[in-house]
């Protein structure tokens, strides 16, 4: 009768390896025995996988429980013997491994290479590649490789300068949903890396394309190691005109935008230029829109002058925003309790200061306004005062009628420095000699005279009496030597 003994199961008990079964067969000649394979299932009993076999293959549905491996004697005659079995331990996660890996791209400068595999026991997005050279398309470990970056989880790379005339190298490493690593792998370019001629792989600017504002270019350089590259900055009329090359900032990155600027289109000009003086194709930016003018802005405003009846204060201000146009002022007085009132019709930039202001105080405020109507914030200065009266004086001083004797003649006097107060004239009579006689002495006002005396200067003096300041001016007329006297 058929039977068999010390039946056993060899090879780790692990995901993805291959395990198998033997035992020791006794009763002639041994026929077509058979084999099975069975998982352990959760009420405890097994479940047929595999039949007609020795080997078995573990698969992920193994992990975590037995198999069972039962052998059946057949003699030639077809004769069957009692089966016996062997059961493993539970099958145990295998780590993660990677197959099938490839680099995929041209080995070019600036060109992007990608890895593709097949991991089991992890996923290929969770996975980390590492980039390297190699001196040689033969290599036995790390320490004959030189990193072109840290390993990372992206699976794509650009070759960069530095690796040109070298073979590109992926370590791919395996990595688990629970953070288990696998043993690496290592991939490697069929050909070396090869040089590009000098060109740009992209060229833009940043910044407002508004005045006063910086404009910094920046581009993509490849095709060997670069030289003394050219950069210019030019001004456009229009989008298809070659446009006038601004020479201040010839051989810059950056360029700041002039009010002059404003309206035209700005463009920069970059040509590469590898270190062995090799020249690429220029690459040319050019802004989409035209230059817009700054918002209108009041930088700086001050009130200039002293707050003192008869002074002309002036609003001095520092504009900035495209050409100035109507920009608006308004002056303000200020009481002493707050409460203000602008002054009517005062819109320029300067304002005399009147008899009526004494005792407020005085401000003006700015309104800046663009050429083309667009208004800006308005700014306002610090009241200055209180404003104090003028010291008294007699801007001018007429005399106004016939001179001839028995005619009359009537003083006009334009009074400034605070309230008018009692003034003084004086009519004189001057003599060649340079004596002269006062002709009325009462100390009234005397507002006109009749001419009584021929050949002789009229003068008149005005006396001014406000905070104990005299203040006189002389007007003198020659009368005729023909007159009677």
């Amino acid at each position: 009768t058929p039977s068999v003994s010390n039946v056993y199961v060899v090879g780790d008990i692990v995901e993805d390896n291959t395990i198998k079964g033997n035992g020791k067969y006794f009763g002639g000649k041994e026929g077509l025995s058979k084999f099975q394979w069975f998982r352990e299932k959760e009420n405890g009993g097994f479940l047929l996988v595999l039949s007609n076999s020795t080997q078995y293959t573990l698969i992920k549905e193994d992990v975590g429980w037995c198999l069972k491996f039962v052998y059946t004697p057949i003699n030639l005659e077809g004769q069957e013997g009692e089966a016996a079995f062997a059961i493993t331990e539970a099958v145990r996660k295998a780590p993660p491994k990677v197959f099938d890996l490839k680099i995929t791209g041209e080995a070019r400068e600036g060109s992007k290479v990608s890895v593709t595999a097949t991991v089991t026991g992890g996923t290929v997005a969770s996975s980390r590649v590492q980039w390297f050279k190699a001196s040689s398309s033969e290599f036995v470990n790390d320490h004959e490789l030189e990193a072109l970056c840290t390993s990372k989880v992206s699976k794509t790379f650009r070759i960069p300068l530095g690796a040109v005339g070298c073979y590109i190298v992926a370590k791919f490493t395996p990595v688990g949903p629970d953070g288990e690593i696998g043993a690496p792998a290592y991939a490697i370019l069929d050909d070396v890396v090869e040089t590009l001629p000098p060109s740009l792989n992209f060229l833009t600017v940043t910044g407002e394309f508004s005045e006063d504002q910086m404009l910094t270019a920046s581009y993509g350089y490849i095709g060997g190691y670069e030289g003394n590259s050219l950069y210019s900055w030019y001004l456009h009329e229009t989008e298809d005109d070659e446009g006038s090359p601004l020479s201040e900032a010839s051989g810059l990155l950056q360029y700041r935008i002039k009010k002059e600027d404003v309206g035209k289109f700005v463009s920069f000009k970059c040509i590469p230029i590898r270190n062995d003086g090799i020249v690429g194709e220029p690459g040319v930016f050019m802004g989409n829109d035209r230059v817009t003018p700054g918002n209108p802005t009041v930088l700086s405003l001050e009130l200039n002058g002293e707050a003192i009846e008869g002074t002309t204060m002036v609003a001095n201000r520092r504009y900035w925003g495209g050409e100035e146009g109507d920009t608006v002022f308004r002056w303000v007085l200020t009481s002493s309790d707050g409460t203000w009132n602008e002054i009517e019709g005062a819109t320029s930039s300067s304002y005399s200061l009147k008899c009526d202001d004494i005792g407020f105080y005085v401000s003006v405020s700015c309104e800046p306004v663009r050429i083309d109507g667009v208004h800006g914030s308005l700014v306002t200065t610090e009241a200055i005062g209180p404003i104090i009266p003028g010291p008294p004086a007699c801007r001018s001083l007429e005399l106004a009628g016939s001179m001839l004797e028995g005619g009359r003649l009537t003083s006009h006097a334009e009074y400034t420095g605070g309230v008018k107060g009692n003034c003084i004239q004086q009519w004189f009579r001057s003599h060649d000699d340079g004596s002269k006689d006062e002709l009325i002495a009462d100390g009234q006002c005397t507002l006109s005279f009749f001419l009584r005396i021929a050949r002789y200067q009229i003068q008149l003096l005005f006396f001014l009496r406000w905070s104990r300041i005299n203040v006189q001016l002389f007007v003198s007329f020659r009368m005729p030597r023909s007159c009677s006297s």
